[in-house]
Parts: structure tokens; sequence; C-alpha cells
């Protein structure tokens, strides 16, 4: 359940409690003179009522009356609903209370829309009462024990008298105590004579459960505490309880003994009245009214008997239950058809729905609230209506009434009709029939508008997807019918793939949190979690593409859109909680015209790249006036193709460069530019100074289509595409079109005829080639389209150690003299062929020993992935994985670039220039910082395993840019070739003693510059929450700058 969900249901059940207290309360007085223990009956209703959220339903139900909202539990149960449950994060929220007038003036002060939806508003009041509620229950709860605690020990000396029944001297009343076994007390002081009828007294409090009644009425009064009618009747039960068993007593002893039984009564008076669970005491409080009720008693008639029973049954029932209301669930009887027809506009004859819209009204008549079996509008002609065919042949009408507002609106199935007093579905309904957008029904994601990936907010540890290769990054839309395509997904699948229909559906922690291999932590490139995502989800698609690839498509509360993808093990398709099925990649969409696409920038921060995206796109209008931007980036690819030119510039005129690299389609050609903005002096904008094409990447169809000028080639046919210079002796530019071919143009220069034109394959077969003057391209392609290309012979570079097997995570393996390290993956080696064993080696493991085989594999001739098993393990895919460690030059190159500088852990360069970013922040400026860091490896201060197979990654040098734009700061940083942006909303500086990280051991202190969440965090409250398991969580932060001080 949602946190912000439980108070708000907890107010429900108290509000349609107090509407069964009034009806007893009235009844009670009705009843006046009909045995105690019929109104002593009716309270039960109200304990339901306090303890249980849910009833069923009936026609006769006496909230009908109220127009009580209900929302639908299952077929035949129901939940009243006056406030939403999800009130805090419902665009719209309506409350609906049993006084008339209330909940409309409350609904009227109630934030709505995208105040609602963006702000959440209504989180902090919700919130603080909450916490208020669960005071009021600890306050209570202590009382009770107390009380009981008490009264425990006023009850060690007691003595058995028979079976029971005790008597105990420190008591003034007979009471009876215990859940399980209840046990009566008795006062030893009591005289013989009253034992019989008190005992008597108490064994019917026994036999009829009321010491259980008791507790579960205290349980109810701690729950519902803030309700002062649930204070009151908890006070009218006990005395009716009381009553019903003073008069069982008379009824079974005689009148006679009246007098007597009222003595006691007046002698044994505890003279209050005790809240609590229990003792059930016999004097407790009421004394005067019970001695009325006694003084006044008859033995009632039959009649009055009957008819008091009667009236109670009836009222029990009718408070019990629920009204009844409108049920409908697609999947058991879907939609196969509907149309729409709307007088209101003068307009004759119907319209069908299409796909998209039907999918909306499936997910608007399952989730339709307030709704009251009535013919309230059985007589009127509609002014317009849906009709909807169902698969079992039946039909449902929904119908509006009113040509002036959307009020009058009623839904019509199996000769049953429900008045609807949703606000929300009445306005559903008007809009549909008024023009029948689909808007609604995808969200933002919006018919037939392709969609990009512009973030990874989540991959698997176990796959990774690159946000560098923006060419090949996924791309979607959804056609009129609901179907989702994809293109870019796959290499094998280069066009548009229809991947199904969406269908609706509700998201929860077993079909969504539960799909993520990491919900918080590893995975996850921003400061998000699965059930942060699923809580701020509004609407959700899936789609189960060729059985075993699924899809979400997730619209959020703020208007982002994710699209989550993973595997789906059709084998276990009826088991939400499936222990294969997973989710690999969130990503976040994005409209494509034109597609912006940030990536990672060790240079500038988001917020100054956006600032250059809208000098370019508004210099594009006017240098294109006929054209239409589809693409504009800056990344770390364009940042490190440029890199050069960058540098040249910020050496011979002082001044920040940044190329933005733009597409836009030219008639039917692609063209790409590169355009040049310098930064302006105010430090946050840019000045515009030039752009120029770049050239065209040569393609596989450009060859095909080329090929057919057969020996009318010349050099100039390719002068638009991108080349590079290879030739000695000869002038050869040579063309890379992908992995697998190039092609390359030879002669004596641009003004001679080519002396050939190679399309060749990139393989180990220099022969494999073609020159396509000849013909025959095509067939070529065919031929070798499957062929391995030369690049993924990976150059492997071996180790220094000499320890080879499994070491924390790695396989150090020997091959022809030399070791190389593998990352051991969870990849089981599906679709890969092992060819032959290369190396043996046994492991210890606790009482075994583990014998295993490492194997080549087929696909990989070249041995950068290798499959290792053993009979008890395995088999399992590792990896080669190249050194990791920075060039001699890195921390020379970081220092000289002006970079703050920490070396395994503590600042030596550039403190300055930290001090003046830190004090800048603290007065709210915007600005921005690049800090290096430098880490060694020392074999003495860690695992000789460890060591061995990771010290060929050190030392390394990572480079983190934080931005501060005024309010909160922005962390980017690239880590194993993954690409990172965290948010945070404070820089704290925290002080810690002990050992300096690095320098002079004079240092006795460390500051440390943690980025966080929570400004009231200590340094030993962070570094705690990784280091011991006594805390309960890890918690997000990060630790961006220590230095040490004297």
């Amino acid at each position: 359940m949602d946190f912000y969900t439980f108070f708000p249901k907890i107010l429900n059940m108290s509000l349609t409690a107090s509407v069964a207290i009034v009806f007893v309360m009235l009844l009670r007085l009705l009843l006046k003179k009909a045995p105690k223990v019929i109104s002593y009956a009716l309270w039960g209703v109200v304990l339901f009522r306090l303890l249980c959220p849910v009833s069923f339903e009936s026609g006769i139900s006496l909230f009908g009356l109220f127009e009580t909202p209900t929302v639908g539990a299952t077929d035949r149960t129901s939940i009243v609903e006056y406030i939403p449950s999800n009130i805090v994060h419902t665009e719209y929220p309506e409350v609906v209370l049993p006084v008339p007038g209330i909940g409309d003036t409350i609904t009227e002060a109630l934030p709505k829309g995208e105040e609602q939806l963006r702000a959440d508003p209504l989180e902090g009041p919700i919130f603080i009462a909450t916490y208020v509620w669960w005071g009021g229950i600890l306050v209570m709860a202590i009382y009770g024990i107390v009380t009981w605690l008490q009264l425990r020990r006023r009850l060690v000396t007691a003595s058995p008298l028979r079976e029971n029944i005790y008597l105990a001297d420190d008591i003034d009343s007979p009471f009876v105590m215990g859940l399980v076994r209840p046990k009566i007390y008795l006062p030893s002081e009591m005289e013989q004579r009253e034992q019989s009828y008190i005992i008597l007294h108490e064994q019917y409090h026994i036999r009829r459960l009321d010491h259980i009644v008791k507790a579960l009425a205290f349980v109810a009064l701690c729950i519902h505490w803030f309700n002062p009618l649930v204070w009151v009747a908890f006070i009218l039960s006990g005395k009716d309880m009381e009553m019903s068993c003073d008069e069982a007593v008379v009824l079974k002893l005689g009148t006679e003994i009246r007098a007597d039984y009222t003595a006691s009564l007046l002698s044994l008076a505890t003279g209050k009245r005790i809240i609590a669970g229990m003792p059930l005491a016999f004097g407790e409080g009421n004394t005067k009214g019970r001695i009325k009720n006694l003084a006044n008693w008859k033995k009632p008639t039959f009649w009055v008997v009957l008819i008091s029973v009667i009236s109670c049954v009836i009222l029990a029932i009718c408070l019990l239950t629920n009204p009844t209301g409108f049920k409908y669930n697609g999947s058991t009887t879907p939609i196969i058809s509907a149309t729409y027809f709307d007088f209101r506009a003068g307009v004759e004859g119907s319209t069908a729905l299409n796909p998209a819209q039907i999918s909306e009204l499936i997910s608007r008549l399952e989730e339709v609230k307030n709704t009251k079996k009535s013919d309230k509008f059985g007589g009127l002609t509609p002014g317009y209506q849906i009709s909807a065919h169902l698969e079992d042949g039946s039909y449902i009408r929904i119908s509006g009434y009113s040509l002036s507002d959307n009020e009058m609106v009623d839904i019509e199935w199996n000769d049953d009709r429900y008045v609807v007093s949703d606000s929300e579905f009445q306005d559903y309904l008007s809009r549909i029939c008024a023009g029948g957008d689909t808007t609604q029904a995808l969200g933002s994601f919006l018919i037939n508008q392709p969609y990009g990936v512009v973030q990874v907010t989540y991959e698997s540890p176990h796959f990774s997807f690159s946000m560098v290769a923006q060419e090949n990054t996924p791309e979607y839309f959804v056609d009129e019918n609901l179907h989702l395509y994809s293109v870019k997904e796959h290499s094998e699948y280069p066009d548009w793939t229809d991947l199904g229909v969406l269908t609706e559906i509700s998201l929860t922690k077993d079909n969504f949190d539960d799909l993520f291999g990491s919900n918080s932590g590893d995975g996850w490139h921003i400061r998000e979690s699965a059930s942060a995502i699923r809580k701020n989800t509004k609407k959700a698609w899936t789609v189960i593409y060729n059985q075993d690839v699924l899809y979400y498509i997730l619209q959020q509360k703020n208007g982002e859109l994710y699209l989550a993808y993973g595997y789906y093990d059709y084998s276990e398709k009826d088991d939400p909680g499936s222990d294969d099925t997973n989710i690999r990649w969130l990503y976040l969409l994005a409209k494509q015209t034109p597609n912006k696409i940030i990536g990672y920038s060790a240079l500038y921060s988001n917020e100054l790249i956006n600032t250059a995206f809208e000098v370019v796109s508004k210099e594009f209008s006017h240098q294109f006036k006929d054209f239409e931007l589809l693409e504009i980036r800056y990344d770390e690819y364009v940042e490190n193709r440029f890199a050069d030119v960058l540098m040249n510039w910020d050496l011979e005129k002082s001044q920040e460069l940044i190329t933005v690299i733009t597409t836009h389609k030219e008639n039917e050609d692609l063209k790409t530019c590169v355009w040049y903005l310098t930064r302006a002096v105010d430090k946050i904008s840019w000045d515009y100074e030039s752009y120029e094409y770049l050239p065209k990447k040569l393609t596989l169809n450009d060859i095909i289509i080329l090929s057919q000028k057969g020996n009318e080639l010349t050099w100039s046919d390719f002068e638009e595409f991108e080349y590079i210079e290879a030739g000695f002796g000869l002038y050869i530019r040579r063309y890379e079109i992908n992995d697998l071919f190039h092609f390359s143009i030879g002669g004596a220069g641009p003004n001679s005829e080519p002396m050939y034109m190679y399309l060749g394959v990139s393989g180990d077969d220099p022969e494999a080639r073609i020159d396509i003057r000849d013909g025959g391209v095509t067939e070529f392609i065919e031929a070798h389209h499957n062929d391995t290309p030369a690049s993924s012979s990976v150059a492997m570079v071996p180790t220094d150690t000499k320890m080879y097997g499994l070491q924390v995570g790695a396989l150090l393996l020997p091959i022809d003299g030399n070791t190389y390290r593998y990352l051991l993956t969870d990849n089981t080696g599906e679709g890969v062929t092992a060819d032959e064993l290369i190396f043996e080696f046994t492991e210890p493991d606790l009482n075994r020993t583990i014998n295993w085989e490492v194997y080549s594999l087929k696909e990989y001739p070249d041995l950068s992935v290798v499959m290792i098993l053993s009979k008890e393990e395995g088999p399992w895919l590792c990896t080669y994985s190249p050194p990791g460690r920075c060039s001699d030059t890195a921390l020379t190159d970081a220092i000289n670039a002006g970079y703050v500088v920490m070396e395994d852990g503590a600042a030596t360069h550039g403190q300055d220039v930290w001090k003046s970013f830190y004090e800048d922040t603290q007065k709210g400026m915007a600005t921005s910082v690049i800090v290096a860091h430098y880490q060694t490896l020392d074999p003495e201060r860690c695992d000789t395993a460890y060591f061995e197979a990771f010290n060929q990654d050190y030392p390394s040098l990572n480079l983190y840019h934080l931005n501060f734009d005024g309010t909160s700061y922005t962390l980017s940083f690239t880590d194993s070739g993954v690409e990172y942006i965290r948010n945070y909303e404070y820089l704290m500086k925290l002080e810690a003693s002990g050992t300096p990280l690095v320098g002079n051991t004079e240092h006795k202190r460390i500051v440390h510059y943690a980025l966080t969440h929570d400004i009231e965090h200590t340094w030993e409250e962070l570094w705690g929450s990784l280091a011991s398991s006594a805390f309960p969580a890890p918690i997000d932060f990060y630790t961006i700058y220590s230095e040490n001080v004297k």
C-alpha cells in the first residue's frame, strides 16, 4: 500500500462507520422498550465498518440514500470511497461526503490539473496527518498497556475459588480478564449471597465473547481516535453490553433478586468508566442508568421481541452492505466495437470509435467511480451516447442527458441502469462524443509521432546500451490502431518493426518493481527506483513481442514518457512474479522533430548545452529556411571528434568554443552540419560564429547505386562522402562503411582515372574484394554479409601476474605462455558453441574441490570470449577485459588543465579553485567545476588476489563535472564506459578526524564535501550506511572532494 493512500483509506472507513453510528443511535432511541441485547447487537455492525473496508453490495443499502461513492473490490464487493484513496496523485480529486454541500466545498478548494500532478501540494498535509494519526494510536496503545499492567500487578495474590473464578484482595469490583482463557475475578470481601448472580453476570459476558468484543472495540477506538462519534459509540456500546447482561441475569433468576442486584451495583460501583480493551468490570460506570433500567425492566412480550429482532436484522443488512454499483472487467467481457453520437452539435448519425478510443473506453469503464443503481434518467432521451458491443453479445450504453453541462450521465448494461456521479468520467463521455480524440488514451505519446531514446535511465548490470552511437539509438511510434513500432533496436531489424497492439495495464510491485535486477543502486543512472517510476506513472500500456520480448509504455504524471524493454518468460506467463521475466532497460523518450541528443560532456553542463541548442536552432531557421531540422546533438562523440579544434581555438583566441552537430533533409538527401559557437562575455550564453557541412558517411546502398555507372565512375562521385587518406606512393582514399565492409579508391590522384575502386571485407582474406565498376556488387554483399569482421578480432594485452584461475570475479587465463584477464558474466552461453578445451584448473571451495574447464568458442576464434564450466557450476561466458589504466601523462594533463585534482582520496591541486566554487554555491550563484580523481592501487592495502587481478587498471583517472544551477547540483561522469548523471540537492561540508588520506602526517582532520539529498546527515552516518549493516539501507551520497586540514 502506498504511504499516501493509507490515511485516506482510514478516513473513508471512519466516515462510513460514522453513518452507521448515527443510524444505530436513532434506532436505539426507537427501541427503548426492546431488550438491550438488540441494540447491543447493532453495535457489531459499527465495529465491522470500523475494522473492515470491504463489504458486499445490496440494493437495500442505506448508504445508497447519500449517493455514496464506491470502488469495486471484487465482482460482488466494493469499498466506500468518500475521499479518493490516491488523492495526493489524482489529477482532479473529488470529495463526496454524506452531508450535502460540505463535499462540494472541499472539492472546490482542492488543487487540480497540472498544479496537482506536478507539485503534489497535498503530499505535505497527508504526510503530516498520517504521522499525527500514528502518534495518536501509539498514545492509545501505551495507555491500554499501562492500564493492563497495573491491573496485573494487583492480581498477583489472587487465589482460586473454583474453575476459572478467583478471589482478589486489591480490587473493588468483579471483572472478566483474559482473551483466550478468560478468568472471573471477585473482591475477597464480597458476600456469599452476591456471588451467585454476579458470577452469572460475568459468565454471560464470557459466553457471548464480550471480552473479545470489547478488546476489538478498543482496537477500533485506537485506530479511529480522531473521530468523536467513535468515542460515543464505544461508550454507548459498553452501556448496552452491561445492561443486556443485567437483563439476562434477572430473566434467569427472577425479578425477586432485583433489589439485591441493585444494591450490589451500588456497592461495587467503580465510579469511573474504563476506556481500555479490558477488563470487563461489573461496576464500571453508568451505575445510575443500569439501576434505572432494571427498575423499569419487564419481561418483553413475544411481539416486542419479534419486531425488535426483525428491525435489527433489516438495519444490520442495510448498514453492513454497500450500495450496488457498476462493475466492468474488460479482460472477461471485452468490447469488440463501439460507436458514439452527439445531438448537441446538431450532427445526425453515429461514428465508430477507433482502437485507441476503445482501449480508453475499456479503462474508463473499469475505473469509473461513484455509480449508483438507479432508473433516475430512464424516461429521458440522451443528447449524446456511446454504445459498446461486447464479445458476449451484450451492449453497454453510456448516455448524457443534459445539453448544458456534463452532470446527467448513466450507464445501462444487462437491463440495469447506474447513475454516474464521477465528474472525470462525465467529462470523458462529453469529450469523446464531441470529437473523440485519442490524446488521453495515449497520454502525450501521440499517434504516428516518432520518439527516440534521450536517456538510459536503467540498464541491467548484465546488459549494456551505448548512448555514444546515437545513429543506432532505437526509435518508437504508435499508429492509430495502437500498434507499437520500433526501428534500430536490433541490427537484424533495420526497418520499422510491428511489435503488436498495446493494451492498458495497472502497474504493481509484482509486475513491475520485481522485474528489475536492482531497484536501487547498480543499473540506475539517475536517482530513481522502480517503485518511484511506478508511483509517478499516470497510465501504462504493455505488449509482448514474439512471445519473449516485453515492452511497457509509461506516461508519467509530469508528462515524461518511458519505455521499459526486457525478456518475457512465456512458460511462466500466468505468474506475475516470474523469476525469469525481467526488465533490462528503461529509456526516457522524447519527440524526434528535432531529436535533441545531450550526452556526457566533460566540459559543459546540460544547461549550457541546451542554451547552445537554442542558438543553433534559431540560426538554422535563418540559414535553411526551406528545410526541417531533424536532429541536434552534443555528446562525448562530438566533444572527442572536435577536441583538437576546441583546444586550438582556446589557445589561439583564449575563447571557449562549442561544436554542435545538426542533421536535416535537403530534398531527399540527409545533410550534416557542424556549428561553431563561442562563449559570450556573460559566461551563460553563446555567440554564433559559423557553420559548415560535414561529409556524408558512405553506405552500401550508395555503393549499389553508384556502381551502376560502371567505368564512368570518377573520384568526384565520392567527393561528398567522409574518407581518410591512406596512400603511400599511390593516392588512396579509404571509406569506412560499417564494421564489415570498407571501400577504397586508388590511383595517381583525383585528376586521373582511378586504378581501382574496391569494395572489400574487413576480414582475414585480403582477396575478399570486388571492383564495383565490374558489376556483381549486390551478389558480393549477399555472399559476405555474414562474415566475421576483422574489427571483431581483439588485440589482447597480457598481464604480468603469475596467478591463474578464478580470482575475485575475474578469470586469469594462461594462453601461449602469457596470462590474460577475463571477467566472469552471468551469460550461460546460449547461442554459442564450445570448441576446444584450452585450460583446466582446480579451485578449493569449502569442503570440496571444483575442477574447472575452459573452452574456446567457434564464434570467437580470437579468444575474446571463452566458456568456463565444471560438473558443479556453469557454464558461464567470460569476456576479455583489457587494461584500464590511464595514460602516463593523464595526471599531469589534468593538473595543467587547471582541474581540481584529488590523489587517492585527498586534494593535491586546485584547492583554491574548489574553495571559490564552494563559496559561489553558498551564495546561490550558478557555477561549475571539474574534479579529477586519480587513484593508485597499493598492494599493502588490498587483498593479494584482487591486486593480481585488477592492478592493470591502475593508476586510473576519472573526470567529474559538477554543475550548480543556483538551486541544485548535477554530477556527470563516465565509469567503465557507462555515462552517469546524478542530481543532488545539497553540497555538505563535513569534518572527520583520523589518519590523513595522503600527505603530511601532521594533518589531524579531514574535510569532506559530499553531495546529498538530506542536509541533516553527519559524516559518520554517510560512511556508516555503506560500511555497517546496522543501517537499514545505504544513503545516496557522493564524496566529490576531500582535503587534509592541519
